[in-house]
């Protein structure tokens, strides 16, 4: 798991220190199209000035992650509030990724939070063979030929 980057941009040195906790977070393994269980996050102002906050989902996987708890738009100094990410993996199945990315921004002072979330996107993936299949027509009263299919499973989730 990458480390999670903070950038301080602006005119002072002294920088806007929010923390974020946990830091990153792996979800369970989820099936495609179905909700993880939700985790709660606690964004922490270590300052004694009000910060701002804006907050996004972002990376290679967005679609696969959701906010379920928006960040607060403004944390008073020395205080905190929460927030919360779920898992909803997209296909394909495997390995989704992304970020829930904040900005605090106390007067011209701002501070990238990002905090990586991972899943692992479970599903069957069924195969049929044949794929189709031609009878022949027997007598009346008389069977046909049998016609043997092979189902298998190339996913990473027993099918249901």
């Amino acid at each position: 798991m990458p480390v999670p980057a903070t950038v301080i941009v602006g005119a002072s040195f002294v920088p806007v220190i929010v923390t974020v906790a946990p830091a990153s977070f792996a979800f369970a393994p989820t099936r495609v199209g179905q909700n993880s269980a939700a985790q709660a996050f606690t964004i922490t102002n270590a300052t004694a000035a009000t910060v701002n906050l804006a907050q996004a989902l972002a990376g290679t996987d967005v679609a696969s992650f959701g906010i379920t708890v928006p960040a607060c738009a403004s944390l008073a100094g020395g205080a905190n509030c929460a927030t919360g990410a779920r898992a909803n993996p997209v296909a394909p199945i495997g390995d989704k990724t992304a970020r829930m990315a904040l900005t605090a921004t106390q007067g011209p002072k701002t501070q990238l939070i990002n905090v990586p979330l991972a899943v692992l996107a479970q599903a069957p993936v069924q195969t049929l063979l044949p794929a189709t299949a031609t009878l022949t027509s027997p007598s009346i009263g008389a069977a046909s030929g049998a016609i043997t299919f092979a189902l298998s499973n190339n996913g990473n989730v027993a099918m249901a």
